[in-house]
């Protein structure tokens, strides 16, 4: 049995070493490949799929693949799209920090002929903390999604570590943190946790089914306060746009079912949205402060109006003593 490094059985780590042996070898065997990295022929053969999805591969016998022909890692030639998708997901690995990041930078190396910053993209977004790696957690994760299995997680909420049971059904990245969307025990309902505040993660054997109307509620969300089922977005907004910014929310969906009811002659406008909680407004109207005003509902203009004094009490000058 091989020796493991870097949770060597791990999916991402497995598909990019699969990758490598493509490359390097001409092909590969889904026999040895399970047995050097201690997982099933099922799981390599899951792996192999996720490959040919993206690269092409053929069967050139009994449980073994190669590239198809004239793919190369070598002669890979990405269009501007295909660049820029790649330059996303280094992005996204670097956020969950660790050596996924380093794994998928030298993938990088090897595909654009290029480090990510030499290429005309650049993909702006939060960067992990100094000690954050999220990948001993990520591919567990990903298999209890692909096989709707339940987890046991100890999570860390308020200074308070606590055992659950969770059923995952989706990984959620939003302002550059990772999220795992679960089953609530209320039905038809949704929770989120943040994976950088789950400190163990255990797969079990019990498994779930998971809900029908799970793609359209993540589809129709902006944020991660946004992926509810459509028949809890029940709060109407309206926005009034100033100028200034009016052409972002033009080209840009900002709120979840956008749409534009009113072009000012000034050049402002009115903008219309359906929420399931505040949450899903409040980040991006203070974001946008003062070009943006809150027209209704009264308990967003309130809560807005609210957070906005608090800060300021908070930056008011000091009186000074006596």
């Amino acid at each position: 049995m091989a020796q493991k490094d870097f949770a060597g059985d791990k999916k991402y780590y497995r598909v990019l070493k699969i990758l490598n042996s493509l490359n390097e070898k001409g092909s590969v065997r889904v026999a040895e490949l399970a047995a050097e990295y201690d997982v099933s022929e099922r799981s390599i053969q899951r792996d192999m799929e996720r490959i040919n999805m993206t690269f092409g591969l053929e069967q050139t016998g009994k449980g073994e693949y190669a590239f198809a022909a004239g793919v190369s890692l070598q002669e890979l030639r990405l269009s501007g799209e295909q660049l820029s998708a790649l330059i996303f997901m280094n992005e996204l690995f670097k956020g969950m920090g660790g050596a996924f990041s380093k794994s998928f930078e030298g993938l990088f190396h090897r595909l654009a002929k290029s480090s990510p910053w030499e290429s005309p993209y650049s993909i702006i977004m939060p960067r992990p903390g100094k000690g954050l790696d999220l990948a001993k957690l990520i591919p567990d994760a990903e298999t209890a999604i692909l096989e709707h299995r339940k987890i046991r997680v100890d999570y860390l909420k308020k200074g308070v570590l606590t055992n659950r049971t969770l059923s995952p059904l989706k990984i959620l990245v939003d302002n550059g943190f990772y999220y795992i969307l679960a089953m609530s025990d209320k039905k038809g309902q949704y929770v989120k946790y943040r994976l950088d505040n789950i400190k163990t993660l255990e797969l079990t054997t019990q498994t779930f089914t998971p809900p029908a109307d799970i793609e359209k509620a993540i589809r129709d969300a902006t944020s991660v306060w946004g992926a509810m089922p459509a028949r809890d977005r029940k709060i109407a907004m309206r926005l009034k746009i100033a100028p200034a910014a009016a052409d972002f929310f033009r080209k840009k969906e900002f709120f979840p079912l956008q749409k534009i009811t009113k072009e000012n002659p000034d050049g402002s406008i009115i903008l219309e949205s359906r929420l399931a909680q505040l949450m899903e407004a409040i980040p991006t109207i203070l974001n946008w402060i003062p070009d943006i005003e809150v027209l209704e509902p009264a308990e967003l203009k309130t809560g807005i109006r609210a957070r906005v004094e608090q800060y300021l009490q908070k930056i008011s000058p000091l009186k000074t003593a006596g």
